[in-house]
This record gives structure tokens, sequence and C-alpha cells, in this order.
């Protein structure tokens, strides 16, 4: 049985975000000077990047998340640390049934995602999204760890005297 691979040109194409004389120069541009077609186009600021990432999303056959859905659930993304988020570019959105589904931007970095089952303990369900719109989702969602935390070992330091109080009460009555 063999795979049909779409054409990323095609796929844009069908989407109705570049009409087909757009692949073609994209395309001659290519031959002439290297690189991936997507790129190229988003270069020339022919397609957005979000352009890019839907259209690869289904010539891969994954979801696509757009940027104003980027926003993760608390439980998902403590089963990675922010290192590991921004090592791998992946971001946890949510977490049901042992299936964590996290948003990455290069299909490339698919073969990785089994590291990630490993680290986070549940089968990795990937979804593609805009490269920008995930850096940025990702700086968001792990600034916020860190400030929640910061916050509770501020709260922690501030009761401890009154623990040392109460303790002290107690160990005299």
């Amino acid at each position: 049985m063999t795979e049909t691979h779409q054409l990323l040109g095609k796929i844009l194409v069908d989407l109705g975000v570049i009409g087909m004389g757009q692949v073609q120069a994209a395309l001659a541009e290519q031959r002439r000077m290297g690189g991936r077609i997507g790129e190229i186009l988003v270069a020339k600021e022919t397609i957005t990047s979000e352009d890019l990432s839907r259209a690869l999303a289904i010539q891969q056959g994954l979801d696509w998340v757009p940027a104003a859905d980027l926003r993760p659930e608390e439980d998902a993304v403590s089963l990675l640390d922010g290192g590991t988020a921004r090592a791998f570019g992946a971001l946890p959105l949510s977490q049901s049934n042992g299936v964590l589904r996290v948003a990455i931007a290069d299909p490339d970095t698919l073969p990785l995602l089994s590291d990630l089952e490993s680290i986070s303990g549940c089968r990795v369900e990937p979804v593609l999204a805009a490269p920008e719109a995930l850096l940025e989702a990702v700086e968001n969602a792990y600034r916020a760890v860190t400030e929640a935390k910061a916050a509770a070992e501020v709260e922690a330091s501030e009761a401890a005297p009154i623990v040392r109080l109460l303790e002290s009460i107690l160990s005299r009555a």
C-alpha cells in the first residue's frame, strides 16, 4: 500500500491562500537558491507562518491549532518542565486518559516525540502550530508556572514565623 503525499503548493492553493502562479515562482526560486518552498513563500511574505503551519498539518495528517487556541491546561504544563518544552519546541496543551496533546511547530520533530512520551509518561498526540505563536505560548505558559512557584515560596516564607510561633505555644502547653 503506497502513501500519497500531497504537495505543499497544491495544499496552499486549495486553501485559497495563494495562486498557482505564486507556487510556480516559488518553485523557480527553490530550484535556483535551494531551500523549502514553504519557507520561501513566508520569506517573500506571500503567505504567513500560520498559513504554512496549517498547510503542513494537512500534509502530515495532523490537527492544526491557531495561535488564539494555544492556551495550555495547568495539568498538561506540569508534565514537562520549561527547559524540556523549549528544547523540543513543544507546548503541552491538554492531558486526558493518558494522552498528552502537544503543540509543535516543525513536523521534522515528530520522530523525537517518543522522548516526550518517556519524559511525561503519556502517549503524545502532536498538533501543529505556527512557530512564532508557539514560542510565545511556551514562554507565557512557563513564565506563569515560575511566577506561581515564586509566589508560593514567598507565601510559605511569610507563614514560617507564624508556624514557629504556633509550634512554640503548642510545645509549652
